[in-house]
């Protein structure tokens, strides 16, 4: 029997979607779109799992649509249109304060990524600077990490020649 694998993305997709279709089923049995329509958020905080970071706009997106078409799938007897209305309203800025700051936190964590393969090197004298602000030689370094990048940074040795050639 042959098994199918599906890539991440596709998982990821077929689960929000069946997710999607579940909060809006139970959205649709309460009119006035009090708490329920905030399970969207949830949604939303699912996209944490995703590198991508357009997944996360078209899952708020979705949310927000299928929020919104909840209103309009029912008549509310007695009126009490606005009061559907307001909480659809907070729902998504709900659904949309999420998605800015899992935008936020994916941006963070590319620049902590980034910025831990950055290696400080003296340009005179080649001496690197580890994490606890000790220097040591290049082969010494190296020999004690293998995955680095490359910046360069003056060691105090090489500060005090070159303030101590410098006339004042």
């Amino acid at each position: 029997m042959d098994t199918i694998n599906l890539s991440p993305t596709v998982k990821f997709i077929v689960l929000f979607l069946v997710l999607a279709v579940g909060v809006y089923a139970v959205d649709l049995q309460y009119p006035y779109g009090v708490s329920v329509s905030t399970l969207y958020v949830a949604l939303v905080l699912i996209t944490l799992g995703s590198p991508r970071r357009a997944f996360t706009i078209i899952v708020a997106l979705v949310c927000s649509a299928l929020s919104l078409l909840g209103l309009f799938s029912y008549h509310i007897a007695g009126g009490d249109h606005w009061m559907s209305f307001v909480n659809r309203v907070i729902a998504i800025i709900a659904i949309w304060i999420t998605a800015f700051l899992i935008l936020l936190h994916k941006e963070a964590k590319e620049q902590i990524r980034t910025l831990q393969g950055l290696l400080p090197v003296c340009p005179t004298c080649k001496k690197i600077r580890d994490v606890k602000g000790n220097w040591s030689n290049v082969d010494q370094y190296l020999k004690q990490h293998q995955d680095v990048q490359v910046s360069q940074s003056v060691c105090p040795d090489c500060l005090k020649k070159y303030l101590a050639g410098t006339p004042t």
